[in-house]
């Protein structure tokens, strides 16, 4: 090989290699972009809706109350994107249609439509090591009303902002 083609090689084709696998390895265990399939976080997100996903936030800090979470497809078959409302040892019950964490009545602007019971029986204690989570659009979404808690460990990530479309 001449030293033309070494410079090609070094000067350039290394470097998208290197590029590319950096990138790969940043979507796999740090952030990674999720475009939105389902209804079920309407209000907040739409299908189609590009968003950036913090893959490792949950290796140093516990899930909290409101944070948008993408559930890892091996829980339940599906991916799921929804929103954290209860952790380990709170009692959730709903009443009339309203969320109610540990005796309060929780205000949820993001919500649409109202909150009933389904496969899940309430009041629900949620147990160590797991997070209850709703879609926002309370009357169409599959969540913890039919599934349960879900297991912490099959967090995939918390949404961190949307990228596309702007408004």
């Amino acid at each position: 090989m001449d030293n033309r083609w070494k410079l090609i090689v070094r000067g350039y084709i290394i470097p998208i290699i290197l590029v590319f696998s950096l990138s790969f390895l940043v979507q796999k265990v740090a952030y990674a972009q999720v475009v939105v399939q389902q209804h079920s976080m309407q209000n907040t997100y739409h299908p189609g809706d590009r968003l950036i996903e913090n893959k490792w936030v949950y290796h140093w800090s516990d899930p909290a109350y409101g944070d948008v979470v993408i559930i890892d497809p091996t829980f339940d078959g599906k991916r799921f994107i929804k929103r954290v409302v209860g952790a380990a040892g709170d009692t959730l019950d709903l009443r009339d249609g309203h969320l109610i964490v540990n005796g309060n009545v929780i205000d949820e602007p993001y919500a649409e439509g109202e909150t009933w019971p389904r496969e899940v029986e309430f009041p629900c204690v949620v147990p160590k090591g797991h997070v209850f989570v709703l879609g926002d659009n309370r009357e169409i979404s599959e969540d913890s009303r039919r599934f349960g808690p879900v297991p912490v460990a099959k967090l995939e990530g918390k949404v961190e902002w949307k990228v596309w479309p702007l408004w």
